[in-house]
């Protein structure tokens, strides 16, 4: 959570930015049209690329 520039010390959530691996990713899988398509499997693997990287960053 992080907060918004002229309120003060109240906390107002705000989503961070979503990285661009997985706003690349999301939209491969979005424009395949079943899980068959060839382009699904490697932006499934992207997904879980930037996934491992992001639980490894938090526990470290």
């Amino acid at each position: 959570m992080t907060t918004q520039p002229d309120h003060g010390h109240e906390l107002i959530p705000r989503p961070e930015r979503t990285p661009d691996a997985v706003r690349v990713a999301l939209a491969v899988v979005h424009s395949t049209s079943s899980r068959e398509d060839p382009a699904f499997r490697p932006a499934m693997d992207e997904l879980r690329a930037v996934e491992a990287d992001a639980e490894r960053a938090v526990s470290a």
